[in-house]
């Protein structure tokens, strides 16, 4: 008998696509162009071409499909008279990512200027079809931004989807009946009289009768199968600025807002559960009476809002104490907006987690995480951080449809893998928005009908989290990064990326500096309009690169409004600490300071003419002196033993010049720590020795007989190699690395001239040619510092399509070292990852060390490196060109370092190396003051070494100051703070 079961389950199944096939609108007529009048029913489309959906075309032109439907008496046995017909879609893919209008019978009854989501809503084609009734359908995609591809388009006929659903739906009711006790059997007597070939054959009407006769013997079942609970969790994924500017996002978010507020009033048990603080704040301040509806169905338990962060944004790029932010505004805004405390942190499309993210979230109150991208096999498990705090995680997709199948697999995989009969569904139309649809809830209480299918129940996310963690299950547990996807947007535009890292130290900064200034009797200044533009620039399509051309003049402007007023605070903040301190009226005063809480020498750079001064030599309190040096413009010197969280007073005067010039040959520079040797022939590092350590670091290796035009396309070791490689045309280039077909070494005829030689820095200039482009790479050593700096410019001109192959320029270093490990910094912490040369993400620095000595790849905006073996390369610009088909067009500034060491990471404090080419020390010219404050201070002490402070602000509620430290290299650490000015109560 349970043979037979299945036969008939098989048969049923057997017949559905039958059933559904008719779906597909394959085939239709196809023109690319500008076309007048090509949406009228009698346009002559004959000489067009017959293509096949999906299908992709040139998004630089317009394109027009065309198709003639004739309704028919029936459909494989089901009569169609009198059915309602509709576009619709069964596949969650199915947009069109361009602008886009639909015409039905010459009207146009559908227009999307950036996306064209046929998920929702249904469009309209006849609303009682009559047989022989013939209408026709024209698409016109306007050329422009976007992903040009026209996916599989469907027609559903109402009279054949009802058959479709009460077989699909009773399918699922057998099988599920197999899980329960007794259900087998049941289910066999329920099927007995039924021969399984006549299933195949029968006509659709005595097909239903059998249905529903199956149906009623399984009405025993139903309190067992009503047991099983699925949580339905309607949402709408508004991508934010991804291929539409600000103001369609904006009407996004009211359309799907105030649809929702509208599902709720029509059915009173309908839940839903949406994110991210700052469209809330949008709603609140352009469409107020919308946002009152919102605050009452919060109120009532039937809104649940999971926005604990500002927006869904990359996890991978933002820094650590950026995360925190993104909690702490998203969080606060809910809270005193709409009284809750969201605790779960709702990150479905965010490209990649970090392994520290459980540990910032525990810290941060949220006890439970959902996302889709990355997952390790498991739909929930506990995810553990390398400190060991967890939480529990949630990977499903986020743009699911409620159907039967999915559903029913989804309770019982549930049930087999955890031994729970409870189980949480995400769905609802999303991207662009959409969010839960009328057909969406409609099925939902269909299927609550069917005597032996799990319960569904509109919820919340927090109700299914608690019914789980009550339940105490032995989840499995997951002690990893969840990464890697979309390798491209570790690179692609580099403008956004580059004013991410500014926003963030700038903003950091003006944390620090505002505290001190504070504790001094100054007021805190008000950072939170930053914060906001540089949260929002994090959004997961934005900061990774993958959005619209236009998304990014609205981002880089909220960047530069960001910078330009944090700058300002900077400056203010600095002014009123300088007041308090003892400057002596001698020379020109410079006042400098150290936002890092350690001691350290590094670089100043003050905006000088060389009329100023002769021959400038620098002093402290003490009378030490220290060289000087002009270059365009600005003095440069070497500021030694800036205190911890502190500054100190320098004095610029006329004196004696040293001579012990950086510059020592040649194309060699040289200092304390190292002797750099730059090839003359290609520009690359020739060779690198390390005088403390008796080491050459790196040396070119090459076959001497080896021709220019074969070493440019070979991989010889060479070091600071900048490499072109081509990556072959693929689709969706912004976020893909494609498959590199040739590599060349840009290693021939370039412009090499010595720029500056002194007593601070020696540089040297390596100018490349390529192509349309220009690099331009200024390598400095510096007296007193143990790295070189690569001061780069690119001007790239390179442009791709969908049919040329895409350069992308790498950076490569070959160290001598034995077998070593790959280190990459994560926010808050560090990783280990296998050296297989596949593209990784990483903040301020990589690593590769042997036992005995090590060299760090040091950034300050670049985060796309891979490492294979001894080899570390990382990525400095690409060519995509979808959706933003100029997306790294222009110039590019950075600064990169690499700083060779003895041992490995740990004992190198690299970590603190990151942080230095990062977080520079700032410097003002000041004149005499009379303050209290002598002219060395340390305000903060951390010790020991492996601990960072990250953080010093004010509290948000409170006049406290806050102040944040992390252990970084996963050791255990006792932690001493030493704190110079008086305090009344600490507490973590």
């Amino acid at each position: 008998m349970s043979q037979k079961l299945n036969q008939i389950i098989n048969a049923l199944e057997k017949r559905l696509p039958s059933l559904v096939d008719y779906r597909k609108q394959k085939k239709w007529k196809f023109k690319a162009g500008k076309l007048v009048d090509a949406e009228k029913l009698e346009y002559n489309d004959t000489s067009w071409e017959v293509v096949s959906l999906p299908y992709s075309w040139d998004a630089k032109k317009d394109a027009w499909f065309r198709r003639r439907i004739v309704i028919p008496e029936s459909i494989n046995g089901v009569s169609v008279a009198g059915s309602k017909v509709e576009i619709f879609s069964s596949v969650i893919t199915s947009v069109m990512l361009i602008a886009t209008e639909l015409f039905i019978d010459e009207r146009k009854v559908f227009f999307a200027p950036h996306w064209a989501d046929f998920r929702s809503p249904r469009i309209l084609v006849s609303q009682s079809a009559l047989p022989g009734e013939q209408h026709v359908i024209a698409i016109h995609a306007l050329a422009g931004e976007g992903l040009s591809v026209i996916p599989l388009v469907e027609l559903g006929y109402s009279k054949v989807e009802d058959v479709v659903f009460e077989l699909a739906s009773l399918v699922e009711e057998l099988k599920f009946a197999k899980e329960l006790t007794g259900g087998k059997e049941t289910a066999e007597k329920a099927i007995a009289d039924i021969e399984p070939k006549n299933i195949l054959t029968l006509e659709p009407s005595k097909l239903l009768t059998t249905v529903n006769q199956v149906r009623n013997s399984l009405i025993p079942l139903k309190s067992l199968a009503k047991q099983y609970v699925i949580h339905l969790i309607g949402h709408a994924h508004i991508d934010i600025n991804w291929l539409w500017p600000w103001e369609e996002t904006v009407e996004v978010v009211r359309r799907d807002f105030d649809t929702v507020t509208r599902l709720m009033k029509e059915y009173p048990d309908f839940c839903f559960s949406q994110s991210q603080a700052v469209t809330y704040k949008t709603v609140e301040e352009r469409f107020p009476q919308l946002f009152k509806k919102i605050k009452q169905r919060v109120n009532e338990g039937r809104w649940d809002v999971t926005s604990s962060t500002w927006i869904e944004g990359d996890l991978n790029m933002a820094n650590g104490e950026a995360i925190v932010r993104q909690i702490l505004y998203g969080k606060r805004y809910v809270k005193e907006k709409f009284g809750v405390e969201p605790k779960i942190c709702w990150e479905p499309d965010t490209f990649g987690h970090p392994w520290s993210m459980p540990q910032i979230l525990k810290k941060s109150g949220i006890d439970y995480y959902y996302f889709m991208r990355c997952g390790k096999g498991a739909p929930m498990f506990w995810w553990e951080g390398p400190d060991g705090s967890r939480v529990l995680a949630f990977n499903s997709v986020y743009n699911a449809f409620i159907n039967p199948k999915e559903l029913a697999e989804l309770s019982k995989d549930f049930k087999r893998r955890f031994g729970t009969k409870k189980a949480m569904f995400v769905y609802g139309v999303g991207d662009h928005g959409g969010g839960p649809t009328r057909e969406d809830i409609k099925m939902a209480r269909n299927l609550n009908e069917k005597a032996v299918f799990p319960h569904l129940k509109f919820s919340t996310t927090e109700e299914f989290f608690k019914a789980i963690s009550e339940e105490e299950l032995n989840l499995p547990v997951v002690k990893d990064e969840l990464n890697f996807i979309w390798d491209g947007c570790y690179t692609s535009h580099g403008d956004i990326k580059e004013h991410n890292r500014k926003c963030e130290r700038l903003l950091l900064d003006a944390e620090v500096i505002g505290s001190i200034a504070k504790l001094l009797g100054s007021s805190y200044p008000d950072l939170t309009n930053g914060w906001e533009k540089a949260l929002f620039n994090q959004f997961h399509d934005i900061l990774p690169g993958s959005a619209i051309g236009a998304s990014y003049e609205y981002s880089n402007k909220l960047a530069k409004e960001a910078e330009k007023k944090t700058e300002k605070i900077i400056f203010n903040s600095l002014s009123e600490v300088v007041k308090n301190v003892q400057i002596k009226s001698k020379g020109l005063p410079i006042f400098v300071f150290n936002p890092l809480a350690w001691e350290r020498d590094d670089i100043v750079s003050v905006a000088l003419s060389e009329s100023t001064f002769s021959s400038p030599i620098v002093k402290d309190e003490k009378e030490n002196i220290y060289p000087a040096q002009i270059l365009n413009g600005e003095l440069l010197f070497i500021a030694q033993k800036v205190p911890s969280l502190g500054y100190k007073v320098f004095y610029i005067t006329e004196g004696k010049r040293e001579e012990d010039y950086i510059l020592k040959n040649t194309f060699i520079l040289e200092n304390q720590f190292f002797v750099l040797e730059i090839d003359g022939e290609s520009g690359t590092i020739a060779s690198l020795y390390d005088k403390r350590n008796r080491k050459t670091v790196m040396k070119r290796q090459r076959d001497g007989a080896m021709a220019p035009e074969k070493i440019e396309s070979a991989t010889p070791i060479m070091n600071n190699l900048l490499q072109v490689l081509y990556e072959l045309p693929h689709s969706m280039s912004a976020w893909r690395i494609g498959p590199i077909s040739s590599t060349k070494n840009l290693i021939t005829n370039p412009e090499i001239k010595i720029i500056s030689s002194g007593p601070v820095v020696g540089e040297i200039r390596v100018k490349y040619k390529f192509s349309n482009s220009t690099i331009t790479q200024d390598i400095c050593l510096y007296k007193g510092l143990p790295r070189i700096d690569f001061i780069t410019n690119i001007d790239w001109q390179e442009v791709a399509d969908c049919s040329t192959e895409a350069p992308m320029l790498k950076v490569s270093f070959t160290p001598i070292l034995n077998k070593t490990e790959a280190t990459f910094e994560i926010p808050f912490g560090h990783i280990e990852r296998i050296a297989d040369g596949r593209e990784m993400p990483a903040l301020q620095w990589v690593d590769i060390s042997d036992n005995f000595y090590g060299v760090s790849l040091l950034s300050d905006t670049k985060y796309g490196f891979d490492i294979n073996g001894n080899t570390m390369r990382m990525t400095l610009v690409r060519t995509s060109y979808e959706p933003d088909p100029r997306a790294d067009v222009g110039e590019h500034n950075f600064k990169y370092a690499l700083y060779p060491h003895r041992g490995d990471w740990k004992s190198a404090d690299t970590v603190k190396r990151g942080y230095e080419l990062n977080r520079p020390l700032i410097a003002m010219p000041v004149s005499s003051k009379k303050g209290s404050l002598p002219s060395t201070k340390s305000f903060i002490k951390v010790n020991p070494p492996s601990v960072i402070m990250s953080c010093l602000k004010k509290a948000e509620d409170s006049d406290d100051l806050i102040l944040r430290v992390y252990e970084s290299k996963g050791e255990k650490a006792e932690v001493n703070i030493d704190l110079d000015f008086s305090v009344e109560e600490i507490r973590e």
